[in-house]
């Protein structure tokens, strides 16, 4: 009986022993498993951090591209317009040119000109050109109506035309209605 019992504690015994090595055996493994798991776990945290990185250096490259080509486009449109600015300033500045080059040409060509007459002596009166009434006496010009295939103006009806006309190169008179009464429709200075 007595090997019954010792056969029975090392048989105890030995299911003792081989279930704290069965729990350390597991234990070993399950630990290995976490510590595989938690490194792969690292490992893939790691990568979505490095992606993650990459990402976002990849879209702040784009922002500065686009940033870029957003100041190449803005300084492309200034130039333009500062292009478009000068050639409307020289255009303005060439149509000045024109117009006081015409002037200059219109004074030149009527010889004389820029010209005021003060009607003090009779040197520029051209009798065969005119029939108004050069008076000295008045220091004026005044417009004498002759006799017309139309009738005449009564002779008290002379007007003086140098008083506010000093730039005056010419007097037209009409009669627009075409009613030749004595008196013209209109006189244009």
């Amino acid at each position: 009986m007595f090997e019954s019992w010792v056969t029975i504690v090392a048989l105890v015994g030995g299911f003792a022993v081989g279930g704290v090595f069965v729990f350390l055996m597991r234990r070993a493994l399950t630990t290995r498993r976490i510590r595989a798991a938690q490194g792969e776990a690292e490992s893939l945290l790691e990568d979505a951090r490095t992606k993650h990185k990459e990402t976002l250096l990849e879209a702040k490259e784009e922002a500065i591209r686009i940033k870029s080509q957003a100041e190449v486009e803005c300084r492309e449109r200034r130039t333009e317009i500062h292009r478009q600015e000068r050639r409307i300033v020289q255009k303005e500045e060439n149509r000045d040119k024109k117009v006081e080059a015409l002037e200059r040409r219109v004074l030149l060509s009527v010889a004389g000109l820029p010209f005021e007459e003060d009607f003090s002596d009779m040197d520029l009166c051209d009798a065969g050109a005119t029939t108004a009434n050069w008076s000295t006496a008045e220091q004026a010009l005044l417009l004498n109506w002759k006799q017309t295939r139309y009738g005449g103006l009564p002779a008290s009806s002379s007007a003086d035309i140098t008083a506010d006309a000093h730039g005056t190169w010419s007097v037209a008179l009409g009669d627009v209605d075409g009613d030749n009464y004595n008196l013209p429709d209109f006189v244009y200075a």
